[in-house]
């Protein structure tokens, strides 16, 4: 897995910087940061704005953002805080400008699947995180490295490497606990089919879409002047079943998706808690019940290889235990690397799959998550993961 580590040399050095608004100072997550060098770095903002990247110092940055306008400098000039322009809404030209909305929607669905279609063999590697809280108290912290199909949508995770760690409960904290919340990242957002299957969640991109949603558009620019169609998915009153409420980016010459932001209604997710009551050296996570969840979530997309490919999602699920307590979920997957060599190796994760177990089988080397943050951790991240590695929590997966 050297691959993964960057070729720093005696000249490059880390720069760090909180990306904000220009207008209101609020910081800008999961935006990009690409250097112009030959071996390319890359990177995205976390939760908070902030990022962190290795290169030389008269190495150009460039930071970019759907709504905002592209910005290029130095990493030599990097400040502590930089600034993006959001884009300007000249709603007076595009009010003239004719939309036929339904057909707008149809002819997306008709491009987005095209390009799953047409590129569902190309592969990529992304950097997973996921980070999860019991009311206050971080319970479990884990990272991995996997491949998928990221045409569009995620699909076929393959598991290459990954840590994690978890507080085991005791009588007076029942944690609780889950096995796969890296399927919150397998967001689907197109499908090719006629009628909706009763069990499956609703998505925006159908073809009777106008039997679930509202929609209404608007418009703004991307960093290039090229104009988007704001497109809001808003789900009616009287669905009872899953479904997605999500606003759409798209290019409107290209019906491309640039971006993807929503949330899950009468959504569900499958918790429960430690294996033995005992909470003895052989205990393990143990999950049985099925209870009401609601998440956010973000997409962000890429076309550095000429079609519509994830560059990262953004997950936060929130939900009560029989406990009372507060159950919350952040995970962040990001687009490392297309077509790895390691992209054919690994181990499948199925979608009810038991995705740390698979790491605890692979064992841990404190070496390689050393080097390889890849996405600026926040500073209660930081703070998780150094305490979780003073107590030997990695790579050990039984009560300490």
């Amino acid at each position: 897995m050297a691959w993964l580590v960057g070729s720093a040399t005696n000249a490059q050095q880390r720069y760090e910087s909180t990306i904000v608004d220009s207008t209101t100072g609020e910081p800008l997550p999961y935006a990009s940061i690409t250097t112009n060098n030959s071996h390319r770095s890359a990177t995205i903002s976390n939760a908070e704005g902030t990022f962190s990247i290795t290169c030389m110092p008269t190495d150009s940055l460039q930071l970019s953002m759907t709504g905002y306008s592209k910005r290029t400098l130095k990493a030599a000039n990097l400040s502590d805080t930089t600034c993006l322009v959001p884009t300007e809404k000249l709603l007076s030209e595009l009010l003239v400008k004719p939309l036929k909305l339904h057909n707008f929607i149809r002819q997306t669905t008709k491009e987005t699947l095209s390009q799953t279609k047409l590129h569902a063999d190309s592969t990529a590697t992304f950097y997973y995180r996921q980070t999860s809280f019991c009311d206050t108290t971080c319970n479990e912290f884990l990272e991995a490295f996997l491949t998928a199909q990221p045409a569009v949508e995620l699909r076929q995770p393959t598991l290459l490497t990954g840590r994690y760690a978890a507080l085991p409960p005791d009588s007076i904290h029942p944690y609780a606990y889950y096995r796969n919340y890296y399927t919150f990242s397998q967001l689907q957002l197109v499908d090719k089919k006629r009628e909706h299957d009763p069990d499956e969640t609703i998505i925006p991109l159908t073809y009777y879409y106008r039997n679930y949603y509202h929609v209404d558009h608007s418009y703004t620019f991307d960093q290039q002047g090229n104009s988007l169609v704001v497109i809001n998915f808003t789900p009616r009153e009287k669905i009872r079943r899953p479904i997605l409420a999500a606003t759409l980016y798209v290019d409107e010459q290209t019906c491309h998706i640039r971006k993807v932001v929503g949330h899950g209604i009468n959504t569900f997710i499958r918790t429960g808690t430690w294996l033995q009551e005992s909470y003895d050296d052989d205990s393990r996570p143990y999950f049985t019940q099925i209870i009401p969840t609601d998440f956010q979530f973000t997409i962000t997309m890429t076309e550095r290889r000429g079609f519509t490919e994830i560059e990262s999602i953004h997950v936060v699920t929130t939900h009560d235990d029989d406990n009372g307590s507060s159950i919350t979920t952040s995970t962040l997957l990001y687009n490392v690397a297309p077509d790895t060599p390691s992209a054919n190796s690994g181990n499948p994760l199925p979608f009810y799959g038991h995705l740390h177990k698979q790491i605890e089988a692979q064992g841990y080397s404190p070496d390689f998550w050393s080097q390889n943050e890849i996405v600026r951790r926040t500073p209660l991240e930081q703070k998780v993961v150094a305490l979780f590695t003073t107590a030997h929590l990695f790579g050990q997966f039984s009560t300490p």
